[in-house]
């Protein structure tokens, strides 16, 4: 700045509030620097979490005559939409070089908050669909159908690109006895799929041919998109459990990971389950159980949510990459293979 240019600046702020009140900084009222330096998705994110929290709390009052658990359950139930929300809203405060760094990671977490925005529109517009096409047999409109598997697909993609996002994220090779992680949770998910056949038991004998065959397709379905869910699920459970056995950073973050995983793998497990006594005894799902199929994926939502606060997936490219070009290294980000894991970032030998 020039002597002149300095002697022309006025020596108190400028301008006025709408009373009169002279600024007490040189420039206009603004929003505080901690919020207009947030990334863009963050801000969009937090929004649409807000958003969609208050048109559930407007759609889904607590029941009154629940018991003590009710409230509880209540806000789990409330804390999966929100929360699916605020998974990329982390992600992307973490890492604000999410897109370049993360690109299947940042892909993934904004396509899981998309997929509960287009059920929660789904839901909104079923008056919509049933004007334009009408129920069939079942009750259910062909339109409403095709939205609930494009919902569907939206939720298996964003798993799997954040599950091939925590593995572009890798940096240390595979430890001696995740295979048998492998099998474990294959078993698990095998299982869960099995059961899933059992949907088939409630189709009633007592439908008219016509309704018959449509209730099997709608079935049939509902059995493809629940393997399709749980392969997804495995998936990602079992690339964080692998991470976190190998050491990956942070540590604690790829635990959360597997954690959400198993929880989510539990659901299905324990839906199946359900399922299966309420043929064999003709009954409807007690409230109990109901509550853990609740509760299951919103602790898993939770848990995923407190990995991407941990600022996982971590590759220390920011910093790692500039201490590398000093030293005339690669950096961090540089396409190599995965390194045996250090003595000192092994995870457990379970």
């Amino acid at each position: 700045m020039t002597d002149s240019t300095a002697d022309q600046l006025p020596d108190e702020p400028t301008g006025a509030t709408i009373d009169g009140t002279p600024w007490e900084e040189s420039r206009p009222p603004h929003l505080p620097d901690t919020v207009t330096g947030l990334p863009i998705p963050t801000i969009l994110f937090t929004l649409g979490a807000i958003g969609i929290g208050i048109l559930t709390i407007r759609d889904r009052l607590p029941d009154a005559g629940a018991g003590p658990g009710g409230p509880v359950v209540w806000f789990l139930s409330l804390s999966i939409p929100v929360v699916s929300f605020l998974i990329p809203a982390v992600f992307f405060l973490r890492h604000r070089d999410a897109w370049s760094a993360h690109r299947a990671m940042a892909l993934g977490t904004t396509l899981f908050a998309v997929s509960r925005a287009v059920g929660l529109l789904n839901s909104y517009l079923g008056d919509w669909f049933i004007s334009i096409l009408p129920n069939g047999d079942l009750g259910i409109s062909p339109l409403s159908i095709v939205m609930q598997v494009v919902v569907s697909a939206i939720a298996v993609l964003a798993v799997v690109y954040m599950a091939r996002g925590l593995i572009e994220a890798r940096l240390y090779a595979d430890r001696p006895g995740t295979r048998r992680w492998w099998v474990l949770i294959g078993l698990v998910a095998a299982a869960s799929a099995a059961m899933a056949l059992l949907l088939f038991g409630t189709i009633s004998p007592d439908l008219e041919d016509a309704a018959f065959v449509n209730s099997y397709w709608l079935v049939m379905l509902s059995v493809v998109i629940n393997i399709v869910t749980v392969a997804a699920w495995a998936y990602l459970t079992g690339t964080a459990v692998a991470g976190r056995r190998a050491g990956e950073d942070p540590n604690f973050g790829w635990f959360l990971a597997a954690f959400a995983g198993f929880c989510i793998l539990a659901t299905f497990v324990v839906s199946g389950l359900a399922t299966a006594m309420n043929i064999a005894a003709e009954t409807n799902t007690s409230t109990n159980v109901l509550a853990l199929l609740t509760a299951l994926p919103a602790i898993a939502y939770l848990a995923l949510l407190a990995a991407f606060a941990t600022r996982l997936p971590t590759t220390h490219a920011p910093v790692d990459e500039a201490e590398d070009e000093e030293d005339g290294l690669a950096g961090s980000d540089d396409p190599t293979e995965a390194t045996a894991t250090p003595d000192d970032l092994a995870g457990s030998t379970a």
